[in-house]
């Protein structure tokens, strides 16, 4: 089975394709060209994985791109006249900036906070742990000038640090942050 063969049942499969692009500037001129389109390709927003050392420089074209298709970036690269070779790789992960991606994010998310919460036995969302406010007290409202109105003290939850909030019902008055001076209970 040729390259081309083999691409092409890895297009059909449920894989990505991604391209590891080796570069190798033969002189001072096709490094320079080089650094100038990555300077260029930054500024319009196009983001890779890449690498270098003493043999050249490697752009990896897969999950990690961003701005911009493969294709795109190859043609630019080819523009620049350096040589280079490419790898196709497969990979599961899609091309960032897809529905298709945005979809893979959301389920990585879930696993992750399922597996956080079976973890730590604390609910968590978006890998942060998670409760829902509770109240556990009534103040009197300092910005209120009815006598009998009674504030509302609300531990917030562990997202929010456990914050202790002060909201009157009466007035509409809220401090989010009432709990950080504990001498006020």
């Amino acid at each position: 089975m040729n390259a081309f063969e083999q691409s092409w049942l890895m297009m059909k499969a449920d894989e990505h394709l991604y391209y590891n692009v080796h570069l190798t500037p033969r002189n001072d001129e096709e490094s320079n060209r080089l650094y100038q389109l990555e300077l260029q390709l930054a500024k319009e927003g196009i983001t890779f994985d890449s690498g270098g050392g003493l043999n050249g420089r490697d752009i990896h074209l897969d999950f990690s791109l961003r701005g911009a298709t493969p294709n795109q970036v190859l043609q630019r690269i080819a523009d620049i006249g350096v040589p280079y070779e490419i790898e196709m790789t497969a990979g599961d992960v899609p091309y960032d900036g897809t529905e298709e991606r945005s979809d893979y994010d959301r389920k990585e998310r879930r696993v992750r906070d399922e597996r956080l919460t079976l973890e730590t036995g604390q609910t968590h969302i978006d890998g942060k742990p998670h409760s829902e406010p509770e109240v556990i007290g009534h103040h009197p409202c300092p910005n209120c000038n009815e006598p009998d109105a009674i504030g509302v003290l609300i531990r917030e939850g562990i997202q929010h640090d456990n914050k202790i909030s002060l909201n009157c019902t009466e007035c509409g008055y809220m401090d989010m942050d009432w709990g950080d001076d504990n001498d006020r209970f």
